[in-house]
């Protein structure tokens, strides 16, 4: 209800704002107000949370540590670039240590992990809105730890230099390469875009991530057609910066079938 009434809210502004502001600069001023205002009511602002209090105790005794490791491993923002002209930066923040306090998919009791907040603090895009995006967080699970002469470890030490993110990014990462993909074909706000974002139960994740390339690869089931729509991204990695290089994807065929059908 508080939607559709901000929504009418908003229309009602613009109509009184359009026939006020007869200068082209003013109108077009207010068009992105009102445009900011649609996509903020629209927008899923929620937090992605991974702590589980039933399977997790926070550990504050190791938080100085665990603001430690991140000053050491995490001290520049992290960015991810696209080949549509997307990228978007971030840092993380709130970290803290998790402790299983009961076997957990691959976690053992008395397992330590390393949690963080990132967040967009920068978004820029030629077709996919700021608002959309800017702002918000997902929680990652950034590195199995232990405790060694009063400092974290990552337990994966011995096979990367630094501990891996890209993954950890996802399903935030993968929305925005979604959002990237489909409006190359078609507009943000269209039902082709919406319907295959919102379709968060029927993705799969999978891929791999060495010390300098990764390859990431979503793949959606279309609930209508019973057919998939894949996207695959190949980066490479330079420290905290990911570079996407090669796309390969089927949603120009998903976007022809969806004008179609939805």
């Amino acid at each position: 209800m508080k939607k559709i009434i901000a929504l009418v809210v908003v229309i009602a502004l613009a109509v009184a704002g359009y026939q006020v502001y007869k200068d082209d600069s003013k109108r077009m001023a207010l068009e992105e107000k009102v445009k900011g205002v649609l996509y903020s009511i629209g927008a899923d602002v929620s937090p992605i949370v991974v702590y589980d209090p039933y399977t997790m105790k926070q550990r504050t005794d190791l938080k100085p540590l665990a603001d430690k490791f991140i000053k050491k491993h995490y001290n520049k923002e992290i960015k991810v670039t696209l080949k549509n002209g997307t990228e978007f930066s971030g840092s993380i923040k709130n970290a803290m240590v998790a402790e299983y306090i009961q076997d957990d998919l691959g976690h053992k009791k008395g397992d330590l992990v390393l949690l963080g907040d990132f967040v967009i603090d920068s978004f820029k895009s030629p077709k996919i809105p700021k608002e959309a995006f800017i702002h918000k967080s997902t929680q990652l699970q950034l590195s199995k730890v232990y405790v060694t002469n009063e400092e974290l470890i990552d337990d994966n030490k011995k096979i990367f230099v630094k501990p891996s993110i890209l993954f950890d990014l996802s399903p935030l990462l993968d929305d925005v390469i979604i959002a990237d993909e489909v409006t190359h074909y078609s507009q943000y706000t269209s039902p082709e875009t919406k319907f295959l974002m919102s379709e968060r139960i029927y993705r799969e994740i999978s891929g791999e991530e060495g010390i300098t390339e990764a390859s990431f690869f979503i793949k959606i089931k279309n609930k209508f057609s019973n057919n998939y729509v894949y996207i695959k991204s190949y980066f490479k990695i330079d420290n905290l910066n990911f570079y996407e290089i090669k796309r390969e994807s089927n949603v120009k065929e998903y976007v022809e079938w969806a004008k179609r059908n939805l």
